[in-house]
């Protein structure tokens, strides 16, 4: 019956298959422990009350007696001729809508500032101004899910127009001027669910002392959201992440147990044989074999450490390197290079089991 023979493998490469073979068998035991102890649930957020917030302006500009415009009126983001005009109307809106009733308080007001300012790096710099009080602070307070604040303003061009020039003439500075009409407010919406914070804000700009200009909106931005709350529910184990792990296990076990039991370490016989075949196949075409090797006087012979030194020195004496044939090519040790009488010897170590020459065998050849 025939033996059974192991791989053999060198040490390294069985340790790190070994190794790394261990490594994937505890991992796969760590997948499965850390999804059965992690805690299974997961957050979830639902609606309690929508609502809905939203700024907006609208404005139109009232003309004087013109033979230009016939209907006496201009709508919003034209130009506009300042001899022609007369008032602008501007309409200022709030709107809250709730999903359900809700209490809600506040206040605001409108105020116009007209300002002379310069501007250095895109950046407007105020020289001067002045604050009017257009409509005085106003409070709200209501149970409801929709509220409306809608003010209504008339401002008189003419009346602001020949202020800005008078503080021109009186103050010698020719800068540009504008009219800043500004809706600011706060609202709070206290709903079952929670506070709902708002602001009531919004701007126009007016450029005044000049021949003709248009006017600017900011603001009447919309939004819609939610108050939400987060709560958590159960979710089952993740299955296939347990048999992930389970596969990974078995599979690091499986093969873990196989390197083990049908592989074993290189012994100093192979690690051996190798290191003559690695020198043989690399430098076999600068040597010469003869049968019968001749006693060698060890008194006129150096040694080196290596065959590469031994190389080196054929090459430079230009001689070639000899070595006795062997039935066995384990029983090949010796490598040498004579001139006239001096001859230069590599031997490879004594060839046993032992660790020692084991261990020195691995190197030279790894």
């Amino acid at each position: 019956m025939k033996r059974f023979e192991r791989i053999r493998l060198h040490k390294w490469v069985r340790m790190i298959l070994i190794g790394g073979l261990g490594v994937l068998s505890l991992v796969g035991i760590g997948v499965i422990v850390k999804e059965v102890r992690a805690e299974h649930i997961q957050e979830q957020q639902r609606s309690l009350y929508d609502y809905r917030l939203k700024s907006a302006f609208n404005y139109q500009v009232y003309l004087l007696p013109n033979k230009l415009y016939e209907e006496g009126k201009q709508g919003e983001e034209e130009t506009y001729l300042a001899e022609f005009v007369d008032k602008i109307e501007i309409g200022l809106e709030s709107v809250f809508e709730g999903s359900e009733v809700a209490d809600i308080q506040g206040q605001y007001q409108i105020a116009g500032t007209v300002q002379g300012y310069t501007t250095k790096e895109e950046k407007k710099q105020i020289i001067w101004s002045k604050t009017f009080e257009i409509l005085p602070s106003k409070s709200f307070k209501e149970h409801t899910d929709k509220h409306h604040i809608k003010p209504t303003i008339q401002v008189d061009f003419a009346y602001y127009n020949q202020f800005a020039r008078d503080i021109i003439e009186a103050s010698q500075v020719n800068t540009p001027v504008e009219l800043v009409i500004k809706l600011e407010g706060k609202q709070t919406i206290t709903t079952q669910a929670g506070i709902v914070p708002g602001e009531i804000q919004g701007t126009i700009t007016i450029p005044l002392n000049t021949a003709y200009f248009s006017i600017k909106k900011e603001g009447g931005a919309e939004v819609k959201d939610s108050l939400w709350e987060t709560y958590t529910v159960p979710i089952p184990i993740n299955i296939q992440i347990i048999i992930l792990g389970v596969f990974m296990m078995i599979l690091g076990v499986i093969l873990l147990g196989g390197v083990i039991l049908l592989t074993e370490p290189l012994s100093a016989r192979d690690l051996r044989f190798r290191q003559l075949k690695r020198l043989l196949n690399n430098y076999g075409n600068r040597m010469v074999a003869i049968d019968t090797l001749r006693p060698i006087d060890t008194s006129e012979g150096y040694y080196v450490s290596s065959l590469e030194d031994l190389i080196k020195i054929a090459d430079e004496i230009e001689k070639p390197v000899f070595y006795q044939r062997y039935n066995k090519l384990l029983e090949l040790d010796t490598f040498y290079v004579e001139q006239e009488k001096v001859t230069y010897i590599y031997k490879l170590e004594a060839f046993n089991d032992g660790e020692y020459v084991k261990e020195q065998i691995e190197e030279s050849i790894s």
